[in-house]
């Protein structure tokens, strides 16, 4: 049985198959010498350096947001004001909870010996474990002490650090100022408007 085949037909076909190659080799070319010019350039103190930077840094700077009348607001004082008042209404807690209703139905699985060990007294080797499984390079507040820090100096922090979570564990009650953090308002899409698209 013989098939006659009309090549007509497939040429344009072919020729798209060939051009999306070309194109996929052109974007794989690009993506490589762009990143050759970062290796070689990124870090030096170049023209193409401040502009990468000063490129990022308006592409990050928010100067202009929509309010909840999606009317523009362009002063700084006004962008700082909505801004701490949506995370402030964000992060506000809405009270007490009664949660016996639901812990009446949960079974226990923490035993009395269990339980002796978790409310025992903090000791100093508990407290050096946690400090020591600090990342390196990673602070955990905003004071930029880094897991480097008190992994260098324990030996002379380590009473200053076992008193303070000491008293945590006894009073129950944390200064504020171990609370405090940065937020850092990454965009969800390429070009926010309102402060619910950070």
């Amino acid at each position: 049985m013989r098939i006659d085949v009309n090549l007509k037909t497939y040429i344009p076909l072919f020729n798209l198959i060939n051009h999306h190659k070309i194109w996929q080799r052109e974007e794989t070319y690009l993506a490589m010498r762009s990143r050759i010019q970062w290796l070689r350039e990124g870090d030096k103190n170049t023209k193409f350096f401040h502009a990468t930077t000063i490129q990022r840094r308006q592409r990050n700077r928010i100067s202009m947001l929509k309010d909840e009348h999606l009317g523009w607001i362009r002063d700084s004082t006004q962008l700082k004001c909505i801004t701490q008042t949506y995370f402030e209404q964000l992060y506000r807690s809405i009270g007490f909870r009664d949660y016996q209703p639901v812990l009446t139905q949960c079974h226990q699985v923490i035993i009395a010996d269990m339980n002796a060990i978790l409310t025992a007294v903090v000791t100093r080797e508990e407290v050096k474990q946690a400090a020591f499984q600090l990342g390196a390079n990673k602070a955990p507040g905003p004071d930029g002490f880094n897991g480097l820090f008190f992994h260098n100096h324990w030996d002379i922090i380590h009473d200053d650090i076992y008193t303070s979570v000491n008293n945590f564990f006894n009073s129950g009650v944390m200064p504020s100022t171990f609370n405090r953090t940065l937020i850092t308002l990454i965009p969800k899409v390429p070009h926010p408007e309102r402060l619910e698209q950070y």
